[in-house]
């Protein structure tokens, strides 16, 4: 709708975590654009503890907080006035900062050594500029995932 496209990126996730008191995991990501350095960079700080675990299932409640570069910010949320022209949205500078939380409660089963399914509910809140955004329609948005994982 006259936003134009954004470039793919050659991209590296460079994730650290360590777990400290009764299994509380403390992670942070970064998402770091290799090309089209233009598209920004965003790091995730995550924080979650189980309330209940047993031998085949775990729950798990835990939280994320994303922050944007304001390259990243801009790309995903921003509107130019080129774009602003083309699309009809009105036009919106997006600075650096925290763009996204999102909490959730996960369950995970483990079947064997090498199986499991995971799934979590949660929700999603777009904050910040990014919140601001003409492009953001919906602030808050619930998340349902199912996986299912195989470790070697």
């Amino acid at each position: 709708k006259g936003m134009g496209n954004i470039s793919g990126s050659a991209t590296a996730n460079l994730q650290a975590s360590t777990t400290f008191g009764p299994g509380i995991k403390a992670s942070f990501n970064a998402n770091m654009a290799l090309s089209h350095r233009e598209n920004g960079n965003a790091y995730t700080f995550g924080l979650s503890a189980p309330v209940f675990q047993v031998a085949t299932d775990k729950i798990e409640i835990g939280g994320n907080l994303t922050y944007g570069d304001a390259k990243y910010n801009q790309t995903y949320f921003g509107v130019t006035p080129t774009q602003s022209t083309n699309s009809g949205y009105k036009a919106f500078s997006a600075k650096a900062g925290f763009s996204q939380a999102t909490a959730n409660v996960a369950w995970t089963h483990v079947i064997d050594k090498n199986w499991s399914v995971r799934s979590a509910v949660g929700v999603s809140q777009v904050m910040g500029d990014a919140g601001d955004s003409p492009l953001s329609k919906k602030k808050t948005n619930p998340l349902v995932i199912t996986t299912v994982n195989y470790a070697f």
